[in-house]
């Protein structure tokens, strides 16, 4: 529950609880008799798309809610998909729970209570057509699994957003369940989560699953798909090692924990999403080395948020979304070249492709303020991100006679506002970019992110040896010696 220590005063107010009826009769019964259980999620193998739920909650107010957090586009948001919600105190007795408003309920018991919940999410979040993400970042089905983020399912009792919650999965035989959340030890499908936003803002999958485990330095990962993709899942976790460890090298080591990627080949549109710990994507293909840019570029780009994003975690979002999403876009297609997944001219290709997706934008809006709207301005802050990234980088090597650059930028951020959980802010990046080049670079940062001038590629280009023309990026057949090495560091291969 969300009061471990109140409840182990409380293990006799705990009722059994009675078998969720339209639960299928292979699967075993909910049981929520056990001291400390917050959450028992029961999937029925012949209806997925019904996630039933049972909750001990302890109340200090009148409300139960919901997450507001990536809600917008469902009229009541996730609570929507919410039916049949029981309430009952812990001598059984009814409890009246009525709406109240965008993802919230009013409960009509005297406080401080234990109240018991049941429910069912029916997933149709994958029928929505979301602002921002899609299906991928909120809960959908197949014939084989069912994915749901914490927020979509879990209704909590307001109040108690920061204790600890156990939650428990009863499954169908030869199911499993992939989740970021702690294992507790000798109780099966049994995990923790560190408090309701850890719960709240992390993916899991439940089916039968094909899966890959990948340890690098402290952080585990753990890739899963629905059982036809074994290869594809194989496949991903070799690739995405490579890069991973890349990734902790260059910055100076990887956050600590696990991490789960869940994948799946489904109809919806293709796209991937980052949480605490956990990435969700989804494919319209099986991942193979044929299809390899498709879905590369994607786990790439997501894993590097576990660093940017999460670990390295901004004061204000909105203000450095050119960062979070563009310098991850830059550092990921770097290391996808680096780690000989893809080529030169790939990357030099995704530059340019990137830069265009920038430039039919640009003009209009500056970096910093697009974050405001991020879907409004989606392609426009990856690419322009990526741009300033690049620009940056370039500069910073010309500075130092090519001892620092990117690499140098994002590590010291790590190491300032990673390692110590200090979050980040604009002026907190121009200061880290300036004392890396060891120069005012200021100037850039009102001109380029603060401002509406567009970057001009072509001139840092010229600077590493390249040529941008006609919408490519190609290397200069007369590059100089300097040129080169300056490339040659921006490459690192």
């Amino acid at each position: 529950m969300h009061l471990f220590k109140y409840l182990s005063n409380l293990v006799a107010m705990l009722v059994s609880v009675v078998t969720i009826s339209a639960c299928s009769s292979k699967q075993n019964s909910p049981n929520t008799n056990s001291a400390g259980v917050n959450y028992v999620v029961t999937v029925n193998q012949d209806d997925n798309r019904k996630i039933f739920v049972e909750a001990n909650l302890q109340l200090v107010n009148d409300t139960l809610r919901m997450s507001q957090v990536m809600a917008e586009g469902a009229e009541d948001g996730y609570a929507g998909f919410v039916h049949d919600l029981q309430a009952t105190d812990d001598k059984g007795n009814t409890v009246n729970v009525n709406k109240a408003g965008r993802n919230t309920w009013k409960v009509s018991k005297q406080v401080p209570a234990l109240i018991h919940l049941r429910y069912y999410v029916q997933v149709g979040h994958d029928a929505v057509n979301w602002p921002v993400s899609g299906a991928f970042a909120r809960a959908y089905a197949t014939d084989k699994l069912v994915f749901f983020t914490g927020r979509t399912v879990f209704i909590a009792a307001q109040g108690n957003d920061s204790l600890k919650l156990l939650v428990k999965f009863n499954l169908p035989q030869n199911w499993q369940v992939i989740t970021p959340y702690k294992e507790v030890p000798g109780q099966v499908n049994t995990f923790t989560a560190d408090n309701l936003g850890y719960l709240w803002a992390n993916g899991n999958m439940v089916g039968s699953c094909a899966t890959k485990e990948i340890k690098i330095d402290e952080l585990r990962v753990v890739f899963a798909g629905s059982d036809d993709m074994q290869e594809s899942v194989d496949l991903m976790g070799n690739s995405l090692s490579k890069i991973v460890r890349g990734y902790s090298s260059a910055l100076g080591g990887a956050p600590k924990g696990k991490l789960v990627i869940l994948g799946s080949v489904a109809s919806l549109m293709p796209g991937g999403e980052t949480f605490n710990n956990s990435i969700s994507m989804v494919f319209n293909s099986p991942p193979s080395m044929a299809n390899k840019a498709r879905w590369g570029y994607l786990i790439a780009h997501e894993a590097f948020h576990l660093w940017n994003g999460h670990t390295i975690e901004p004061a204000d979002q909105p203000t450095v979304e050119w960062f979070v999403e563009g310098f991850t876009d830059y550092m990921s297609k770097l290391y996808a070249y680096r780690t000989g997944f893809t080529n030169q001219q790939d990357l030099f290709d995704q530059f340019a492709y990137s830069y265009g997706s920038y430039v039919a934008s640009a003009g209009r809006v500056s970096l910093i303020d697009a974050g405001q709207d991020k879907g409004g301005n989606y392609s426009f802050i990856y690419g322009g991100g990526l741009t300033a990234a690049m620009a940056l980088d370039i500069q910073c090597r010309e500075a130092t006679n090519n001892k620092a650059g990117f690499g140098e930028i994002m590590r010291r951020m790590y190491t300032d506002f990673g390692t110590t959980g200090k979050p980040y802010t604009y002026a907190d990046i121009i200061k880290v970019c300036c004392e890396v080049a060891g120069k005012d670079l200021s100037s850039f940062f009102k001109d380029y992110v603060e401002g509406t001038k567009v970057i001009p590629l072509a001139e840092y280009c010229a600077k590493a040896g390249l040529v941008f023309a006609n919408g490519q990026i190609t290397q200069n057949p007369g590059i100089s010696a300097a040129q080169a090495a300056l490339l040659e560091g921006v490459l690192e291969k």
